[in-house]
């Protein structure tokens, strides 16, 4: 008697699984929408990342320049689109890697500015350049997210 009531309880019954069936149906959806999701943000941090970096460079070559050739030389017109001595030429090594990946950079230069990045009435007040360095990156869900990067430069102590 105890071994017969023990064979019929070895597996499930028809209906168990049934059961069973829709409720993990009815539960991996959900889950994957949930990892897609997290995935998809953890592109996005991946690529902010980048750049975040991407304009760093941009940066620091525009630093170096003002360091060593004074404020005036990134007002001259082609200092960033010169095809020998302009920025972008001089980048190139760094774009490269960014560009294969969809990200680009605009740079964009201001006139002589005051201490507010405005142009004041008293020319003495305008000592500043304004710089911004905007990077553009695709999203994991198709968009473009622009990321601004600006500093006021002004003229290297002698």
């Amino acid at each position: 008697m105890k071994q017969n009531a023990r064979l019929q309880r070895r597996g499930f019954s028809l209906i168990e699984a049934a059961i069973i069936t829709v409720m993990v149906a009815l539960a991996v959806p959900p889950s994957v929408r949930m990892l897609e999701a997290a995935s998809s943000e953890r592109a996005d941090r991946v690529m902010i990342g980048l750049a975040t970096s991407y304009s760093g460079a941009i940066m620091e070559q525009i630093l170096a320049d003002v360091s060593v050739h004074g404020l005036e030389a990134i007002a001259e017109p082609t200092y960033i689109t010169d095809p020998i001595t302009g920025l972008l030429s001089r980048l190139e090594w760094v774009t490269t890697p960014y560009e294969s990946r969809r990200i680009s950079a605009t740079v964009d230069i201001s006139g002589l500015v005051g201490q507010d990045s405005t142009v004041s009435p008293n020319p003495s007040e305008n000592l500043f350049r304004l710089v911004t360095v905007r990077i553009k990156v695709p999203t994991a869900r198709g968009s473009e997210l622009t990321i601004p990067l600006s500093m006021m430069l002004a003229e290297p102590n002698p």
